[in-house]
Protein backbone atom coordinates (compact mmCIF):
# COMPACT_ATOMS: atom_id res chain seq x y z
CA UNK A 1 0.00 0.00 0.00
CA UNK A 2 2.96 2.34 0.68
CA UNK A 3 4.23 1.91 -2.92
CA UNK A 4 0.83 2.52 -4.48
CA UNK A 5 0.44 5.68 -2.37
CA UNK A 6 3.81 6.99 -3.62
CA UNK A 7 2.79 6.43 -7.24
CA UNK A 8 -0.46 8.27 -6.72
CA UNK A 9 1.42 11.12 -5.06
CA UNK A 10 3.72 11.47 -8.08
CA UNK A 11 0.88 11.53 -10.55
CA UNK A 12 -0.99 14.10 -8.45
CA UNK A 13 2.07 16.33 -8.31
CA UNK A 14 2.34 16.20 -12.11
CA UNK A 15 -1.30 17.19 -12.56
CA UNK A 16 -1.00 20.01 -10.07
CA UNK A 17 2.11 21.24 -11.86
CA UNK A 18 0.18 21.73 -15.08
CA UNK A 19 -2.61 23.73 -13.47
CA UNK A 20 -0.69 25.83 -10.93
CA UNK A 21 2.39 26.96 -12.83
CA UNK A 22 1.95 30.63 -12.03
CA UNK A 23 1.35 30.01 -8.33
CA UNK A 24 4.45 27.81 -8.03
CA UNK A 25 6.55 30.40 -9.84
CA UNK A 26 5.46 33.07 -7.39
CA UNK A 27 6.02 30.96 -4.26
CA UNK A 28 9.35 29.40 -5.31
CA UNK A 29 12.46 31.14 -4.03
CA UNK A 30 14.90 32.59 -6.61
CA UNK A 31 17.46 30.08 -7.80
CA UNK A 32 20.32 32.43 -7.02
CA UNK A 33 19.18 32.65 -3.38
CA UNK A 34 18.84 28.81 -2.94
CA UNK A 35 21.98 27.27 -1.49
CA UNK A 36 23.66 24.56 -3.51
CA UNK A 37 22.46 21.03 -2.55
CA UNK A 38 25.03 18.30 -2.40
CA UNK A 39 24.39 15.13 -4.35
CA UNK A 40 22.82 12.24 -2.42
CA UNK A 41 23.58 8.60 -2.73
CA UNK A 42 20.45 6.40 -3.41
CA UNK A 43 19.63 3.56 -1.05
CA UNK A 44 21.54 0.45 -1.85
CA UNK A 45 18.20 -1.40 -2.09
CA UNK A 46 17.35 0.52 -5.25
CA UNK A 47 20.51 -0.56 -6.99
CA UNK A 48 20.65 -4.16 -5.87
CA UNK A 49 18.97 -7.10 -7.54
CA UNK A 50 15.44 -8.33 -6.77
CA UNK A 51 16.06 -10.82 -4.01
CA UNK A 52 13.30 -12.26 -1.78
CA UNK A 53 13.95 -9.61 0.85
CA UNK A 54 15.06 -6.03 0.61
CA UNK A 55 18.69 -5.36 1.43
CA UNK A 56 18.94 -3.84 4.86
CA UNK A 57 21.48 -1.10 3.97
CA UNK A 58 21.65 2.54 4.97
CA UNK A 59 21.98 5.23 2.29
CA UNK A 60 24.88 7.71 2.30
CA UNK A 61 24.35 10.60 4.60
CA UNK A 62 22.78 13.63 2.93
CA UNK A 63 23.60 17.00 4.46
CA UNK A 64 20.41 18.44 5.89
CA UNK A 65 19.45 22.05 5.23
CA UNK A 66 20.21 24.17 8.29
CA UNK A 67 17.28 26.11 9.73
CA UNK A 68 17.87 29.84 9.83
CA UNK A 69 19.01 31.23 13.10
CA UNK A 70 16.34 32.75 15.24
CA UNK A 71 17.10 36.46 15.62
CA UNK A 72 16.53 38.21 18.87
CA UNK A 73 13.37 40.31 19.01
CA UNK A 74 13.00 43.58 20.73
CA UNK A 75 10.12 43.90 23.23
CA UNK A 76 8.30 46.15 20.75
CA UNK A 77 8.63 43.50 17.99
CA UNK A 78 7.46 40.77 20.37
CA UNK A 79 4.36 42.79 21.27
CA UNK A 80 3.70 43.47 17.57
CA UNK A 81 4.01 39.79 16.65
CA UNK A 82 2.02 38.61 19.69
CA UNK A 83 4.95 36.67 21.19
CA UNK A 84 5.25 36.46 24.93
CA UNK A 85 8.39 38.05 26.38
CA UNK A 86 11.20 35.52 26.45
CA UNK A 87 9.41 33.04 24.12
CA UNK A 88 10.96 31.81 20.83
CA UNK A 89 8.73 32.39 17.75
CA UNK A 90 7.75 29.30 15.72
CA UNK A 91 9.28 29.14 12.23
CA UNK A 92 7.96 27.13 9.27
CA UNK A 93 8.93 23.44 8.87
CA UNK A 94 12.24 23.29 6.95
CA UNK A 95 10.70 20.65 4.63
CA UNK A 96 8.32 23.31 3.40
CA UNK A 97 11.26 25.35 2.06
CA UNK A 98 11.20 23.65 -1.30
CA UNK A 99 13.38 24.56 -4.28
CA UNK A 100 11.14 23.97 -7.25
CA UNK A 101 12.06 24.07 -10.99
CA UNK A 102 9.15 23.90 -13.43
CA UNK A 103 9.27 23.78 -17.23
CA UNK A 104 5.60 23.31 -18.16
CA UNK A 105 4.27 20.93 -19.10
CA UNK A 106 7.15 18.46 -19.24
CA UNK A 107 9.57 18.99 -16.37
CA UNK A 108 9.20 19.41 -12.62
CA UNK A 109 12.12 19.27 -10.16
CA UNK A 110 11.56 19.68 -6.42
CA UNK A 111 14.29 19.60 -3.81
CA UNK A 112 14.06 19.89 -0.03
CA UNK A 113 15.95 18.56 2.94
CA UNK A 114 13.87 15.34 3.11
CA UNK A 115 12.43 14.93 -0.37
CA UNK A 116 13.61 14.84 -3.98
CA UNK A 117 11.07 14.66 -6.80
CA UNK A 118 11.70 14.47 -10.54
CA UNK A 119 8.90 14.46 -13.13
CA UNK A 120 9.42 14.26 -16.88
CA UNK A 121 5.85 14.13 -18.13
CA UNK A 122 4.61 11.65 -19.26
CA UNK A 123 7.69 9.41 -19.18
CA UNK A 124 9.18 9.55 -15.72
CA UNK A 125 8.20 10.10 -12.10
CA UNK A 126 10.81 9.58 -9.40
CA UNK A 127 10.63 10.55 -5.75
CA UNK A 128 12.80 9.94 -2.70
CA UNK A 129 11.51 10.54 0.82
CA UNK A 130 14.20 9.70 3.31
CA UNK A 131 15.10 6.08 2.55
CA UNK A 132 11.91 5.41 0.52
CA UNK A 133 12.27 5.65 -3.26
CA UNK A 134 9.45 5.49 -5.84
CA UNK A 135 9.98 5.23 -9.61
CA UNK A 136 7.31 5.26 -12.34
CA UNK A 137 8.23 4.72 -15.99
CA UNK A 138 4.86 3.66 -17.43
CA UNK A 139 3.89 0.89 -17.46
CA UNK A 140 6.63 0.02 -14.93
CA UNK A 141 6.49 1.07 -11.28
CA UNK A 142 9.12 0.44 -8.61
CA UNK A 143 9.21 1.13 -4.88
CA UNK A 144 12.12 0.57 -2.50
CA UNK A 145 12.38 1.03 1.26
CA UNK A 146 14.37 -0.66 4.05
CA UNK A 147 11.39 -2.98 4.75
CA UNK A 148 9.49 -3.32 1.46
CA UNK A 149 10.10 -3.70 -2.27
CA UNK A 150 7.55 -3.45 -5.05
CA UNK A 151 7.77 -4.01 -8.80
CA UNK A 152 4.80 -3.63 -11.12
CA UNK A 153 4.52 -3.96 -14.89
CA UNK A 154 0.90 -2.95 -15.21
CA UNK A 155 -1.27 -4.89 -15.81
CA UNK A 156 0.67 -8.09 -16.47
CA UNK A 157 2.92 -8.49 -13.43
CA UNK A 158 2.88 -7.45 -9.76
CA UNK A 159 5.57 -8.29 -7.20
CA UNK A 160 5.93 -7.41 -3.50
CA UNK A 161 8.73 -8.30 -1.10
CA UNK A 162 9.10 -7.13 2.48
CA UNK A 163 9.76 -7.65 6.16
CA UNK A 164 7.10 -8.41 8.81
CA UNK A 165 6.82 -6.75 12.22
CA UNK A 166 7.84 -9.98 13.98
CA UNK A 167 11.08 -10.29 11.98
CA UNK A 168 9.73 -12.55 9.27
CA UNK A 169 9.45 -11.82 5.57
CA UNK A 170 6.85 -12.12 2.84
CA UNK A 171 6.73 -12.34 -0.95
CA UNK A 172 3.78 -11.94 -3.32
CA UNK A 173 3.70 -12.42 -7.12
CA UNK A 174 0.71 -11.87 -9.39
CA UNK A 175 0.51 -12.62 -13.10
CA UNK A 176 -3.24 -12.20 -13.56
CA UNK A 177 -5.22 -14.27 -13.02
CA UNK A 178 -2.52 -16.31 -11.20
CA UNK A 179 -1.22 -15.22 -7.81
CA UNK A 180 1.21 -16.68 -5.25
CA UNK A 181 2.06 -15.51 -1.75
CA UNK A 182 4.41 -16.90 0.86
CA UNK A 183 5.69 -15.74 4.21
CA UNK A 184 8.12 -16.86 6.87
CA UNK A 185 7.96 -15.97 10.55
CA UNK A 186 9.83 -16.73 13.74
CA UNK A 187 11.02 -20.32 14.31
CA UNK A 188 9.11 -22.70 12.01
CA UNK A 189 6.15 -20.39 11.35
CA UNK A 190 5.39 -20.01 7.67
CA UNK A 191 2.53 -19.98 5.21
CA UNK A 192 1.53 -19.70 1.60
CA UNK A 193 -1.41 -18.93 -0.67
CA UNK A 194 -1.86 -19.33 -4.40
CA UNK A 195 -4.71 -19.44 -6.88
CA UNK A 196 -6.15 -18.71 -10.28
CA UNK A 197 -8.95 -16.16 -9.85
CA UNK A 198 -11.86 -16.75 -9.96
CA UNK A 199 -11.40 -20.50 -10.42
CA UNK A 200 -9.17 -21.66 -7.59
CA UNK A 201 -7.94 -20.30 -4.24
CA UNK A 202 -5.76 -22.08 -1.67
CA UNK A 203 -3.87 -21.01 1.44
CA UNK A 204 -2.27 -22.48 4.54
CA UNK A 205 -0.51 -21.27 7.66
CA UNK A 206 1.86 -23.07 10.09
CA UNK A 207 2.70 -22.00 13.64
CA UNK A 208 6.11 -21.70 15.34
CA UNK A 209 6.23 -25.46 15.93
CA UNK A 210 5.63 -26.24 12.27
CA UNK A 211 2.09 -27.55 12.93
CA UNK A 212 -0.72 -26.58 10.58
CA UNK A 213 -2.65 -23.66 12.11
CA UNK A 214 -5.21 -22.90 9.40
CA UNK A 215 -6.03 -23.80 5.82
CA UNK A 216 -8.56 -22.77 3.20
CA UNK A 217 -9.55 -23.96 -0.27
CA UNK A 218 -12.17 -22.39 -2.57
CA UNK A 219 -13.10 -23.76 -6.02
CA UNK A 220 -16.20 -21.79 -7.15
CA UNK A 221 -16.85 -23.77 -10.40
CA UNK A 222 -17.07 -26.97 -8.33
CA UNK A 223 -19.11 -25.27 -5.55
CA UNK A 224 -16.31 -26.27 -3.20
CA UNK A 225 -15.32 -24.49 0.00
CA UNK A 226 -12.94 -25.75 2.69
CA UNK A 227 -11.52 -24.14 5.82
CA UNK A 228 -9.55 -25.75 8.63
CA UNK A 229 -8.41 -24.69 12.09
CA UNK A 230 -7.52 -26.93 15.03
CA UNK A 231 -10.82 -26.12 16.74
CA UNK A 232 -13.04 -25.97 13.66
CA UNK A 233 -13.19 -27.40 10.15
CA UNK A 234 -15.79 -26.87 7.45
CA UNK A 235 -15.93 -28.48 4.01
CA UNK A 236 -18.65 -27.96 1.39
CA UNK A 237 -18.43 -29.64 -2.01
CA UNK A 238 -21.72 -29.32 -3.86
CA UNK A 239 -24.30 -31.25 -1.84
CA UNK A 240 -21.62 -32.71 0.47
CA UNK A 241 -20.76 -30.95 3.73
CA UNK A 242 -18.52 -31.66 6.71
CA UNK A 243 -18.53 -29.44 9.81
CA UNK A 244 -16.42 -30.03 12.93
CA UNK A 245 -16.51 -27.80 16.00
CA UNK A 246 -13.96 -29.25 18.43
CA UNK A 247 -15.57 -32.61 19.39
CA UNK A 248 -18.89 -31.94 17.62
CA UNK A 249 -19.03 -33.21 14.02
CA UNK A 250 -21.81 -33.00 11.40
CA UNK A 251 -21.59 -34.25 7.84
CA UNK A 252 -23.86 -35.39 5.05
CA UNK A 253 -24.95 -35.37 1.43
CA UNK A 254 -27.98 -33.05 1.21
CA UNK A 255 -30.81 -33.88 0.94
CA UNK A 256 -30.09 -37.62 1.03
CA UNK A 257 -27.99 -38.23 4.11
CA UNK A 258 -27.14 -36.40 7.36
CA UNK A 259 -25.06 -37.64 10.30
CA UNK A 260 -23.24 -36.25 13.31
CA UNK A 261 -21.68 -37.10 16.65
CA UNK A 262 -20.03 -35.61 19.71
CA UNK A 263 -18.47 -37.03 22.85
CA UNK A 264 -21.77 -38.43 24.20
CA UNK A 265 -24.24 -38.69 21.32
CA UNK A 266 -24.68 -39.31 17.61
CA UNK A 267 -27.46 -39.11 15.02
CA UNK A 268 -28.28 -40.35 11.52
CA UNK A 269 -30.97 -39.04 9.16
CA UNK A 270 -31.84 -40.52 5.72
CA UNK A 271 -34.91 -38.61 4.45
CA UNK A 272 -35.53 -40.73 1.29
CA UNK A 273 -35.80 -43.85 3.49
CA UNK A 274 -37.76 -42.02 6.23
CA UNK A 275 -35.02 -43.16 8.61
CA UNK A 276 -33.74 -41.40 11.72
CA UNK A 277 -31.56 -42.65 14.56
CA UNK A 278 -30.13 -40.86 17.59
CA UNK A 279 -28.26 -42.13 20.61
CA UNK A 280 -27.20 -40.48 23.86
CA UNK A 281 -24.55 -42.60 25.52
CA UNK A 282 -24.41 -40.42 28.63
CA UNK A 283 -28.12 -41.00 29.32
CA UNK A 284 -28.20 -44.54 27.93
CA UNK A 285 -31.06 -43.67 25.54
CA UNK A 286 -31.66 -44.10 21.81
CA UNK A 287 -34.41 -43.51 19.26
CA UNK A 288 -34.79 -45.21 15.88
CA UNK A 289 -37.44 -44.36 13.28
CA UNK A 290 -37.79 -46.29 10.01
CA UNK A 291 -40.97 -45.31 8.18
CA UNK A 292 -43.95 -46.21 10.37
CA UNK A 293 -41.77 -48.17 12.79
CA UNK A 294 -39.99 -46.57 15.71
CA UNK A 295 -38.38 -47.76 18.89
CA UNK A 296 -37.11 -45.82 21.88
CA UNK A 297 -35.05 -47.13 24.77
CA UNK A 298 -33.73 -45.55 27.95
CA UNK A 299 -32.01 -46.92 31.00
CA UNK A 300 -35.43 -47.54 32.61
CA UNK A 301 -37.86 -48.02 29.71
CA UNK A 302 -38.34 -49.25 26.16
CA UNK A 303 -40.94 -48.99 23.42
CA UNK A 304 -41.67 -50.66 20.08
CA UNK A 305 -44.25 -49.21 17.72
CA UNK A 306 -45.61 -49.79 14.23
CA UNK A 307 -48.08 -47.00 13.47
CA UNK A 308 -51.02 -47.16 13.32
CA UNK A 309 -51.38 -50.82 14.32
CA UNK A 310 -49.07 -51.80 17.14
CA UNK A 311 -47.80 -49.81 20.14
CA UNK A 312 -45.87 -51.14 23.12
CA UNK A 313 -44.07 -49.48 26.01
CA UNK A 314 -42.68 -50.83 29.25
CA UNK A 315 -40.58 -49.60 32.16
CA UNK A 316 -39.54 -51.00 35.52
CA UNK A 317 -43.10 -51.04 36.96
CA UNK A 318 -45.60 -50.68 34.10
CA UNK A 319 -46.33 -52.10 30.67
CA UNK A 320 -48.87 -51.24 28.00
CA UNK A 321 -49.59 -52.82 24.63
CA UNK A 322 -52.05 -51.83 21.91
CA UNK A 323 -52.94 -53.85 18.83
CA UNK A 324 -55.41 -51.61 17.04
CA UNK A 325 -58.33 -52.21 16.75
CA UNK A 326 -58.29 -55.55 18.61
CA UNK A 327 -57.19 -54.74 22.14
CA UNK A 328 -55.29 -52.51 24.56
CA UNK A 329 -53.71 -53.72 27.80
CA UNK A 330 -52.07 -51.93 30.69
CA UNK A 331 -50.49 -53.34 33.82
CA UNK A 332 -48.99 -51.61 36.84
CA UNK A 333 -47.96 -52.48 40.38
CA UNK A 334 -51.59 -52.67 41.55
CA UNK A 335 -53.56 -51.97 38.39
CA UNK A 336 -54.75 -53.90 35.34
CA UNK A 337 -56.68 -52.67 32.29
CA UNK A 338 -58.00 -54.50 29.24
CA UNK A 339 -59.96 -52.83 26.44
CA UNK A 340 -61.39 -54.46 23.33
CA UNK A 341 -64.38 -53.83 21.07
CA UNK A 342 -66.44 -56.37 23.07
CA UNK A 343 -65.27 -55.84 26.66
CA UNK A 344 -63.66 -53.46 29.12
CA UNK A 345 -62.04 -54.55 32.37
CA UNK A 346 -60.19 -52.43 34.92
CA UNK A 347 -58.90 -53.35 38.34
CA UNK A 348 -57.16 -51.02 40.76
CA UNK A 349 -56.58 -52.26 44.28
CA UNK A 350 -59.81 -53.81 45.58
CA UNK A 351 -61.97 -52.05 42.97
CA UNK A 352 -62.80 -53.69 39.65
CA UNK A 353 -65.08 -52.88 36.74
CA UNK A 354 -66.33 -55.08 33.92
CA UNK A 355 -68.29 -53.77 30.96
CA UNK A 356 -69.66 -55.90 28.12
CA UNK A 357 -72.42 -55.14 25.66
CA UNK A 358 -74.80 -57.37 27.72
CA UNK A 359 -73.64 -57.22 31.30
CA UNK A 360 -71.86 -54.62 33.44
CA UNK A 361 -70.64 -54.73 37.03
CA UNK A 362 -68.45 -52.97 39.56
CA UNK A 363 -66.99 -54.16 42.83
CA UNK A 364 -65.56 -51.79 45.42
CA UNK A 365 -66.97 -49.26 47.86
CA UNK A 366 -70.16 -49.57 45.81
CA UNK A 367 -71.16 -52.87 44.20
CA UNK A 368 -73.45 -52.65 41.21
CA UNK A 369 -74.72 -54.93 38.49
CA UNK A 370 -76.47 -53.78 35.34
CA UNK A 371 -77.93 -54.87 32.08
CA UNK A 372 -78.08 -51.43 30.54
CA UNK A 373 -80.29 -49.73 29.66
CA UNK A 374 -82.94 -51.98 31.29
CA UNK A 375 -81.74 -53.14 34.70
CA UNK A 376 -79.55 -51.63 37.41
CA UNK A 377 -78.88 -52.75 40.99
CA UNK A 378 -76.35 -51.35 43.44
CA UNK A 379 -75.34 -51.95 47.05
CA UNK A 380 -73.15 -50.05 49.47
CA UNK A 381 -71.93 -52.53 52.11
CA UNK A 382 -70.59 -49.82 54.40
CA UNK A 383 -73.94 -47.98 54.73
CA UNK A 384 -76.48 -50.62 53.74
CA UNK A 385 -77.87 -48.43 50.98
CA UNK A 386 -79.18 -50.14 47.87
CA UNK A 387 -80.76 -49.22 44.57
CA UNK A 388 -82.92 -51.19 42.14
CA UNK A 389 -84.18 -50.04 38.78
CA UNK A 390 -86.09 -51.68 35.96
CA UNK A 391 -86.17 -48.91 33.40
CA UNK A 392 -88.46 -47.30 32.48
CA UNK A 393 -90.96 -49.10 34.80
CA UNK A 394 -89.54 -48.95 38.29
CA UNK A 395 -86.87 -47.24 40.41
CA UNK A 396 -86.20 -47.64 44.13
CA UNK A 397 -83.37 -46.41 46.36
CA UNK A 398 -83.12 -46.85 50.10
CA UNK A 399 -80.49 -45.52 52.48
CA UNK A 400 -80.26 -45.32 56.24
CA UNK A 401 -82.15 -42.03 56.24
CA UNK A 402 -84.25 -41.99 53.07
CA UNK A 403 -86.49 -44.05 50.85
CA UNK A 404 -87.34 -43.13 47.25
CA UNK A 405 -89.74 -44.78 44.79
CA UNK A 406 -90.62 -44.11 41.22
CA UNK A 407 -93.20 -46.22 39.40
CA UNK A 408 -94.37 -45.85 35.83
CA UNK A 409 -96.16 -43.89 34.66
CA UNK A 410 -95.69 -40.96 37.04
CA UNK A 411 -95.77 -42.01 40.70
CA UNK A 412 -92.86 -40.60 42.70
CA UNK A 413 -92.42 -40.73 46.48
CA UNK A 414 -89.62 -39.84 48.82
CA UNK A 415 -89.31 -39.90 52.60
CA UNK A 416 -86.61 -39.00 55.07
CA UNK A 417 -86.66 -37.90 58.72
CA UNK A 418 -88.75 -34.76 58.99
CA UNK A 419 -90.02 -34.68 55.42
CA UNK A 420 -91.76 -36.71 52.73
CA UNK A 421 -93.61 -36.20 49.50
CA UNK A 422 -95.81 -38.14 47.09
CA UNK A 423 -96.35 -37.00 43.53
CA UNK A 424 -98.56 -38.47 40.85
CA UNK A 425 -97.56 -36.38 37.87
CA UNK A 426 -99.09 -34.15 36.65
CA UNK A 427 -102.16 -34.11 38.96
CA UNK A 428 -101.36 -34.84 42.61
CA UNK A 429 -98.58 -33.36 44.74
CA UNK A 430 -98.48 -33.91 48.50
CA UNK A 431 -95.71 -33.53 50.97
CA UNK A 432 -94.37 -32.10 54.19
CA UNK A 433 -91.07 -30.70 55.33
CA UNK A 434 -90.86 -29.77 58.99
CA UNK A 435 -93.78 -27.42 59.87
CA UNK A 436 -94.70 -26.92 56.20
CA UNK A 437 -97.04 -29.12 54.19
CA UNK A 438 -98.78 -28.93 50.88
CA UNK A 439 -101.50 -30.72 48.93
CA UNK A 440 -102.21 -29.99 45.29
CA UNK A 441 -104.68 -31.62 42.98
CA UNK A 442 -104.15 -29.57 39.87
CA UNK A 443 -105.82 -27.54 38.65
CA UNK A 444 -108.73 -27.65 41.17
CA UNK A 445 -107.38 -27.88 44.71
CA UNK A 446 -104.37 -26.17 46.35
CA UNK A 447 -103.58 -26.21 50.05
CA UNK A 448 -100.37 -24.81 51.59
CA UNK A 449 -99.86 -24.57 55.35
CA UNK A 450 -97.05 -23.57 57.74
CA UNK A 451 -97.80 -24.54 61.32
CA UNK A 452 -94.77 -22.70 62.64
CA UNK A 453 -95.78 -19.38 61.05
CA UNK A 454 -99.55 -20.04 61.51
CA UNK A 455 -100.35 -19.40 57.85
CA UNK A 456 -102.47 -21.36 55.42
CA UNK A 457 -103.73 -20.88 51.89
CA UNK A 458 -106.55 -23.02 50.49
CA UNK A 459 -108.06 -22.75 47.03
CA UNK A 460 -110.84 -24.77 45.40
CA UNK A 461 -110.90 -23.04 42.07
CA UNK A 462 -112.82 -21.14 41.02
CA UNK A 463 -115.37 -21.05 43.93
CA UNK A 464 -113.45 -21.08 47.18
CA UNK A 465 -110.38 -19.08 48.28
CA UNK A 466 -109.17 -18.80 51.88
CA UNK A 467 -105.97 -17.16 53.18
CA UNK A 468 -105.27 -17.02 56.91
CA UNK A 469 -102.53 -15.69 59.16
CA UNK A 470 -102.42 -15.36 62.97
CA UNK A 471 -103.84 -11.79 62.58
CA UNK A 472 -106.39 -12.15 59.75
CA UNK A 473 -108.62 -14.37 57.63
CA UNK A 474 -109.72 -13.68 54.06
CA UNK A 475 -112.25 -16.04 52.52
CA UNK A 476 -114.26 -15.97 49.32
CA UNK A 477 -116.93 -18.65 48.71
CA UNK A 478 -118.90 -17.92 45.60
CA UNK A 479 -120.28 -14.40 46.16
CA UNK A 480 -119.80 -14.55 49.92
CA UNK A 481 -116.73 -12.64 51.20
CA UNK A 482 -115.54 -12.87 54.80
CA UNK A 483 -112.74 -10.74 56.26
CA UNK A 484 -111.68 -10.83 59.92
CA UNK A 485 -108.66 -9.52 61.77
CA UNK A 486 -107.40 -8.98 65.29
CA UNK A 487 -105.12 -6.08 66.22
CA UNK A 488 -104.04 -5.15 69.74
CA UNK A 489 -106.52 -7.62 71.19
CA UNK A 490 -109.49 -6.07 69.36
CA UNK A 491 -111.30 -8.39 66.95
CA UNK A 492 -113.15 -7.07 63.89
CA UNK A 493 -114.94 -8.73 61.06
CA UNK A 494 -117.03 -8.01 58.01
CA UNK A 495 -118.95 -10.12 55.53
CA UNK A 496 -120.52 -9.39 52.17
CA UNK A 497 -123.19 -11.17 50.19
CA UNK A 498 -122.10 -9.58 46.96
CA UNK A 499 -123.57 -7.39 45.67
CA UNK A 500 -126.76 -7.45 47.79
CA UNK A 501 -125.87 -7.00 51.42
CA UNK A 502 -122.82 -6.09 53.56
CA UNK A 503 -122.33 -6.21 57.32
CA UNK A 504 -119.29 -5.16 59.42
CA UNK A 505 -118.22 -4.81 63.08
CA UNK A 506 -114.94 -2.77 62.98
CA UNK A 507 -115.03 -2.78 66.83
CA UNK A 508 -117.35 -4.53 69.26
CA UNK A 509 -119.27 -1.26 69.85
CA UNK A 510 -119.34 -0.24 66.17
CA UNK A 511 -121.59 -1.62 63.47
CA UNK A 512 -122.42 -0.95 59.83
CA UNK A 513 -124.62 -2.50 57.19
CA UNK A 514 -125.86 -1.58 53.71
CA UNK A 515 -127.88 -2.90 50.82
CA UNK A 516 -126.54 -2.71 47.28
CA UNK A 517 -123.44 -0.87 48.47
CA UNK A 518 -125.38 2.03 50.04
CA UNK A 519 -128.84 2.16 48.53
CA UNK A 520 -130.03 1.74 52.10
CA UNK A 521 -127.66 1.48 55.01
CA UNK A 522 -126.69 2.37 58.54
CA UNK A 523 -123.34 3.02 60.26
CA UNK A 524 -122.50 3.65 63.94
CA UNK A 525 -118.99 4.55 65.01
CA UNK A 526 -118.72 5.50 68.67
CA UNK A 527 -121.38 8.22 69.32
CA UNK A 528 -121.72 9.07 65.66
CA UNK A 529 -124.50 7.48 63.60
CA UNK A 530 -125.27 7.83 59.91
CA UNK A 531 -128.18 6.68 57.73
CA UNK A 532 -128.05 6.20 53.95
CA UNK A 533 -131.08 6.49 51.72
CA UNK A 534 -130.70 6.26 48.00
CA UNK A 535 -126.90 6.50 48.52
CA UNK A 536 -127.34 9.83 50.36
CA UNK A 537 -125.68 9.92 53.83
CA UNK A 538 -127.86 11.41 56.59
CA UNK A 539 -126.14 12.10 59.92
CA UNK A 540 -128.27 11.30 62.95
Amino acid sequence: MRSLSSAATGALCLALGLSTTAALAQTAEPAAAEPAEPAATEPAAAATGDGDAPAETTPAATPARQAPAVPALTPEAQATLGVAPGAVPSWPDPDRNVHRTLVPPFLLLERSANRRTTVVFPFLFRERRGQDVSLLVPPYFQYRSPTARTDVVFPVYFRWRGLLDDGGRYATDIIPPVYAHRWEGPALAHGSAFGVAPLFFYGDSFDRTGALAREHLVIPPLLTYHTWRPEHALTIAGPFFYDRQRHDTDWGLAPLFFAGNDLTSNYLLIPPLLTYHTENRAEGSNLTVVGPFWTRNTADSGSFNLAPIFFHRHDRTTSRTTLFPLFHTYSGPDERTFVSPVAYYHREGADSTLVTPVYQRHRGATNWDAVLPFFYSSREPATGAHTEAVLPLFYHRRTEASNTWWVLPTIHSHSEPGSSYLNIYPLLYTGRSGPRRHTVFAPLFFDFADSEAGTRATMVTPLFWRFSTPESVHMLAGNFLWISSQRQGVRSFEWHLLPVFSYARPRPEDVSWNVLFGLVGYRRQGTHSQLRLLYIPINL
